[in-house]
């Protein structure tokens, strides 16, 4: 049976789960599947861990944005349909698994205690496919972002900024279609210039389709509209948890 850790990016997933995995004396594979629109603090602390603890991360992403998805499949991604995802990450993910081992595998994800909840899906999901996943941070409640902040600055030298900015993951250089107002707010007044980026596809694939869409939403008298990034930036709209989840990205983040 072959070990394959799936390493993401953010602390958990590439920092504490190569630490439990050698504390547990396995010999395992590590993949990842990097994107080119990451925070550079993404790729340092990939290559701080390879170099601390004597591994190879391999990198069997497709080398797209979520920007470039959304352009190619004129499809803006939003918190129901995490489009970006499932081509970057999921897709990646089976058929590297379906073509390295069809005789099956046993998977490690990073996922933490906070949002065990997730795990019954995608066990399930992988072992319709014919392999078992194992999570075992979630057996270590105790590995959160506070500790493993003091750890990689103590091994490293360094926190990735992202955290230290006060962005929740660290994703897409902060950005998500499945945030809500007040990471986006914060991704405004933090990068700019990242914000911009994805202002303008939202702009290029609102005109292309024709559609009336956006990645944030607004309730009003209960009633929902798109807020574009646009209107945002320009307006006062009071920030809202709608849609927002503390850890919107884990999907992306463990796999």
């Amino acid at each position: 049976m072959k070990n394959i850790v799936f390493v993401g990016g953010g602390l958990a997933s590439t920092l504490a789960l190569p630490i439990v995995i050698q504390h547990l004396e396995l010999d395992a594979r590590y993949v990842t599947c990097q994107l080119p629109n990451e925070h550079p603090d993404n790729y340092r602390l990939i290559e701080c861990v390879e170099r601390r603890f004597g591994i190879t991360i391999e990198d069997i992403g497709l080398g797209k944005s979520p920007l470039d998805v959304f352009r190619e499949q004129n499809f803006l991604g939003n918190s129901m349909f995490d489009n970006c995802s499932r081509v970057l990450k999921r897709e990646q993910s089976y058929s590297f698994m379906k073509r390295e081992y069809p005789d099956g595998a046993n998977l490690f994800l990073g996922i933490g205690a906070t949002e065990a909840r997730r795990s019954i899906a995608i066990r399930e999901n992988w072992q319709t496919m014919g392999y078992s996943c194992e999570f075992p941070l979630i057996e270590r409640p105790y590995i959160g972002n506070t500790s493993l902040m003091a750890l990689c600055e103590g091994l490293f030298g360094f926190i990735p900024e992202l955290y230290k900015k006060g962005f929740k993951h660290s994703n897409c250089h902060g950005a998500c279609i499945k945030a809500g107002t007040k990471q986006w707010r914060l991704l405004l007044n933090t990068y700019p210039d990242v914000y911009a980026q994805w202002e303008q596809c939202e702009r290029d694939v609102r005109a292309s389709t024709g559609k009336n869409i956006g990645i944030l939403r607004k309730t009003k008298n209960g009633v929902k509209r798109y807020v574009t990034l646009e209107e945002f930036r320009v307006s006062e709209i009071p920030d809202e948890d709608e849609g927002e989840s503390e850890h919107a990205c884990n999907s992306c983040e463990s796999m």
